[in-house]
């Protein structure tokens, strides 16, 4: 049986004693290293939603008050962290833009319009493009998902 050993420091700090045995050292050891991975996680994705509000702001809108907006908020939070962050930009149209650079001049962007509809266009090379449209509601589209990481991580 294990012990746990309460500290005034940290609740965790117990888990690595002596006396709360080699399970409970492990058991600290994993929820040290998920801590770290979503601090560091959302300190990185946080400069995107500063830079949607920033854009909200320079064409005198609230993310909560455009539809568009709120639907970029929603597609940045099923955004996955591990893939870099666009930039973004706000087109003639109203549509928000989504743009990524990668090596050698590829680069993908994806156009949201308030109704989901993703246009997206990518270069992967002088010879190798891709473009299409897909809905987006609630989660990002395979096909997207693939291109971004394809630029990106190149």
């Amino acid at each position: 049986m294990t012990a746990l050993a309460r500290s005034p420091i940290s609740v965790f700090d117990g888990l690595g004693s002596p006396s709360a045995g080699v399970s409970a050292g492990w058991l600290k050891g994993q929820i040290t290293r998920e801590f770290w991975r979503l601090k560091l996680n959302t300190a990185a994705s946080s400069a995107v939603f500063n830079d949607l509000h920033e854009l909200a702001h320079e064409h005198g809108m609230t993310v909560e008050h455009s539809t568009v907006l709120a639907l970029a908020k929603s597609f940045l939070l099923a955004f996955p962290r591990e893939l870099p962050q666009p930039d973004l930009d706000l087109d003639s149209d109203g549509e928000v833009l989504f743009d990524w650079r990668g090596h050698h001049g590829q680069m993908m962007t994806i156009s949201l319009r308030e109704d989901g509809r993703a246009s997206f266009a990518a270069r992967r090379g002088n010879m190798d493009s891709d473009n299409g449209e897909r809905q987006f509601k609630d989660a990002i589209p395979k096909k997207i998902l693939q291109l971004v990481q394809e630029i990106t991580q190149s």
